[in-house]
């Protein structure tokens, strides 16, 4: 806060991942779209800048070394590939879009295929406002994106479904040899038995 010159601190487990994103951290100054209409904040132009607030006193680094920094945009008006490009050829280290406001809360699963190495997450819109507002008023907010513990309970989840369907498969795999293998063998005996009666008419 510039009035009171404190540092606020906010933590939260509330963002998801992008299908396509590199499941690892990102921190740097949030920065947002430049412009005052809601269809800016989308950062859906080619072309879009961002205004990224510098700590007081901050400098900007020297030529060529980009400082690091989070683009905040919100959902809607083109796809989620198309704002974390826009956002990426700014060389943003990670992209946050923030949800619409019907939804609340929630979030949803977001397809960006070939978006490289940036990371992409989606908070609810409550969770977007409260990190646009004090960067609107040119208060340097500092994100760090960190893989929560909900994230690796679903991956060690998926895993698990993963090796039970394997040994499933596996027992069936076995099972099936095994029946093939008791039926050859009685039919041959089937057949050596056959054989032995012919012989003794004979």
């Amino acid at each position: 806060e510039p009035l009171s010159n404190r540092t606020v601190l906010g933590n939260t487990e509330s963002g998801r991942y992008g299908d396509s994103s590199p499941k690892e951290s990102a921190q740097g100054l949030v920065g947002i779209p430049r412009g005052a209409s809601p269809r800016h904040m989308e950062g859906c132009a080619a072309d879009t800048d961002y205004d990224v607030p510098l700590p007081p006193g901050g400098r900007g680094p020297p030529e060529g070394d980009p400082p690091s920094w989070i683009a905040l945009v919100a959902r809607g008006g083109c796809t989620f590939k198309d704002k974390v490009t826009n956002a990426a050829r700014k060389r943003a280290a990670a992209v946050v879009i923030y949800n619409e406001a019907r939804f609340g809360n929630s979030t949803v699963s977001m397809s960006h295929l070939g978006t490289g190495n940036t990371v992409v997450i989606m908070v609810g819109y409550p969770k977007g406002i409260e990190i646009l507002e004090p960067v609107r008023r040119g208060i340097p907010v500092k994100m760090t994106i960190v893989v929560g513990t909900r994230h690796v309970q679903e991956y060690i989840s998926g895993q698990s479904v993963v090796f039970v369907a394997i040994a499933f498969i596996t027992m069936m795999i076995i099972s099936l040899a095994w029946l093939i293998f008791y039926y050859i063998q009685r039919f041959l005996y089937t057949g050596s038995q056959f054989g032995n009666q012919v012989n003794r008419a004979d």
